[in-house]
């Protein structure tokens, strides 16, 4: 298809979790999308994500009880964004944390339940929603582009894959208006226009050359993020224009699973956060904790930097029964956790005298029964661990997870310009952008991300066309 034109059509490029939802909202509101990925299949990184997705106010948390709060959502999420305990959200950070239970009751009424509740590390209260089967990314993302697809049938949807953006089109007048792309199985050189676009592209933690010259120091690190992670989204947008932010910020996830068959490949499979959010500890080579497992990432792998040898990731049973399918999936398909039956066995594994792993349980269960560690730690989930039960193990280490920076928004989901004006018919949303998370990103502000300025980013881009004359609403 070397020229389509659906005039009144919005172009989101990115057909993951952000780039779906601000696709579904605009077909929802009477509109029509071409949607464009890069790749053979639907999803990116966000069917990656596992622990789930952050709301306050849910339903699910008034029928367990929650105490919760936009504004302790939206102040545990500055001060993550700052490393600073006297941040004060941001007009990003408060249209995140404003819009997050109506993105969880928006996935629902797809019917996509998501009722589970964990307290992720940095957490106030338990926010993170995930489904009873598992980890979230995949399940949401999914559910909701196969809802995208059912457009299709009514004319007004369409897809084009294994399309690579190379450059944005605009009119005589500056607007944006389609995008060019190079199909990655023939070479051949293709446009696409309509009224506007949507960037949904995601973030470049598997693009070396970008690492290197945004984030030298964590270039080499490992990555749990697939091949298709290459940041050319943000670099098109800069090419007209579009001002980048906070490029060197980098989430290290201190858990990526570590294969012993291949402990030096690239790609990771990732230790969810809700492992350690259900009880799971952190031990380093000697049988010894280290840090207060549900602080922040940040903070996390800091203190796994300074630990020599191999650090591990233990469960009791209690914190398995808390995400079995997760350890099943972890175990059964992905082979990156085993099973020991006991303290004894695990400390033969690991060539150190079982007292240490006793004495560090014994230790841990004290700490819990005052409710404080050395470490900082105030929460103990699966409580206590016991020498005689059996433990659920594997090794893991620090991997590049999820880049903060990117394109600047602001709460309307606008492509600022490096003169700090909106680019007309230009939106981004999701990992592409920048300004919402800064030095830190919270677990499970992911997705919430994704789908909030997914939404936004359609409301704003249909409100675009009907100012236009574009659209027919």
């Amino acid at each position: 298809m070397a020229q389509d034109n659906w005039k009144d059509a919005t172009i989101v490029v990115g057909a993951g979790l952000s780039g779906g939802s601000a696709a579904l909202t605009i077909l929802e509101a009477g509109g029509r999308v071409i949607l464009v990925e890069k790749e053979k299949k639907f999803g990116g990184n966000s069917v990656r994500a596992s622990s789930g997705i952050n709301a306050a106010g849910t339903i699910h948390q008034k029928e367990q009880k929650v105490k919760d709060s936009v504004e302790l959502f939206a102040k545990d999420t500055a001060i993550s964004k700052d490393k600073d305990i006297n941040a004060d959200p941001t007009p990003l950070i408060w249209r995140l944390c404003e819009n997050s239970a109506d993105a969880v009751h928006w996935i629902e009424k797809h019917g996509l339940s998501i009722p589970v509740l964990s307290q992720c590390g940095g957490h106030s209260a338990s926010r993170t929603h995930r489904p009873t089967t598992g980890a979230a990314g995949g399940y949401i993302t999914l559910g909701l582009l196969k809802k995208v697809r059912e457009f299709e049938k009514k004319g007004t949807f369409k897809e084009i894959k294994q399309a690579k953006m190379t450059d944005l089109v605009r009119d005589k007048s500056g607007r944006v208006t389609g995008v060019k792309y190079t199909n990655t199985k023939d070479g051949s050189v293709n446009t696409v226009t309509g009224a506007c676009v949507i960037i949904a592209t995601g973030g470049f933690c598997f693009n070396v050359d970008l690492l290197k010259k945004w984030a030298p120091h964590v270039a080499k690190l490992p990555t749990t993020n697939g091949p298709w992670t290459q940041g050319e989204g943000m670099l098109v947008a800069e090419s007209i224009g579009a001002k980048l932010v906070d490029m060197e910020c980098i989430q290290v996830h201190p858990t990526g699973f570590v294969k012993e068959a291949d402990p030096h490949e690239r790609e990771k499979i990732l230790a969810a956060e809700c492992l350690r959010a259900a009880g799971a500890i952190l031990i380093n080579e000697k049988g010894h904790r280290f840090v207060n497992e549900l602080g922040h990432r940040d903070d996390v792998t800091a203190a796994e930097k300074s630990q020599r040898g191999k650090i591990r990731i233990v469960l009791n049973p209690a914190s398995v029964a808390e995400v079995e399918p997760h350890v099943n999936m972890y175990m059964k398909f992905f082979k990156v956790l085993k099973k020991a039956d006991n303290a004894a066995a695990l400390a033969r594994e690991m060539n150190i005298p079982v007292e240490n792993l006793i004495d560090t349980f014994e230790t841990y269960n004290e700490a819990a029964r005052k409710g404080w560690c050395p470490s900082g730690k105030d929460r103990f989930p699966a409580v206590p661990f016991k020498g005689q039960q059996e433990l659920v193990y594997g090794i893991v280490e620090p991997v590049l997870h999820y880049v903060m920076g990117g394109i600047l928004i602001n709460p309307e989901a606008e492509v600022i310009s490096q003169d700090n004006r909106p680019i007309a018919g230009l939106f981004a949303c999701g990992e592409t952008t920048g300004g919402i998370h800064g030095r830190n990103r919270l677990a499970g502000n992911s997705l919430v991300d994704c789908v909030v300025y997914g939404r936004v980013a359609g409301a704003s881009a249909m409100r675009y066309c009907k100012q236009r004359g574009g659209s027919k609403l």
